[in-house]
């Protein structure tokens, strides 16, 4: 008995409990002209007078995420965008990129080795200037045999043309000791830069925010003696790929712990 429902077709064999009991091994072959044949065999000797034999990709497991690449990005690649697959069925698929539902990407075809592990597979895309505004959404579909297509959730692409932002603390320290200055950058790529000839403690951490805007932050080290001078500590943020620019001052008189 054959049927199908919205995704797999089914096929149902009965035999008589006679020949059941003469079996050892059972095979189920399906057959396409447009695809490759599938076929899986399994030991029913001793087993129990009901068999059910699955072949059919689990393809409705399959999870599909977009984001933005923080490697790329920390490469100097600011708009890369990266698709992650994760439940890997054991059939070839391919990969596009959306733009507001249209495709901006070609093919990229992924060919799983025969008995491969692997459950897990990222794409990466980079997008065209001409997609650099806030009024797109952005997409991965995965395409797999004549399954439906599987979907991420679209990524708003506010970071594209969102302005840069900054803000700069007084960070705890010993009172008696030298002062530590904590500048954190938002935006599409910003850049930090201190002002005032201190010296930078360290690169500080890279981060992704939810909305895929860049989160940088910095540290800076200052002599008690500068600060208690009254000397101004500027921390400027500019975004070469927007050519935008933002600065925020502190000094002992606007600092607050």
């Amino acid at each position: 008995r054959q049927y199908r429902n919205s995704s797999h077709i089914i096929s149902e064999l009965k035999l008589p409990q006679r020949e059941w009991k003469k079996l050892r091994l059972v095979s189920c072959r399906a057959q396409h002209v447009c695809l490759q044949n599938t076929e899986k065999t399994v030991p029913v000797a001793g087993k129990s007078s009901s068999l059910y034999i699955q072949s059919t990709p689990q393809h409705e497991l399959m999870l599909v995420s977009i984001r933005r690449s923080l490697s790329d990005l920390l490469k100097g690649d600011s708009a890369v965008l990266e698709c992650v697959i994760d439940n890997l069925s054991s059939s070839d698929f391919y990969v596009t990129f959306q733009s507001n539902g249209e495709d901006i990407s070609s093919k990229d075809f992924v060919q799983l080795r025969d008995g491969s592990d692997l459950r897990s597979i990222s794409t990466r895309f980079s997008v065209p200037r001409d997609h650099w505004s806030k009024d797109k959404r952005f997409s991965c579909r995965v395409n797999q045999g004549f399954s439906t297509p599987v979907n991420s959730i679209m990524l708003t692409a506010v970071w594209c043309s969102v302005d840069p932002s900054v803000k700069l603390l007084l960070a705890p320290s010993e009172e008696s000791g030298a002062q530590t200055l904590s500048c954190t950058a938002w935006g599409f790529n910003p850049n930090i830069q201190w002002l005032c000839g201190a010296q930078e403690v360290s690169s500080g951490s890279n981060d992704l925010s939810s909305d895929g805007r860049v989160v940088r932050t910095s540290k800076l080290q200052v002599s008690l003696t500068d600060w208690k001078s009254g000397k101004v500590f500027s921390c400027q943020v500019s975004d070469p790929s927007l050519n935008k620019r933002v600065k925020e001052d502190i000094s002992v008189c606007t600092g607050n712990p």
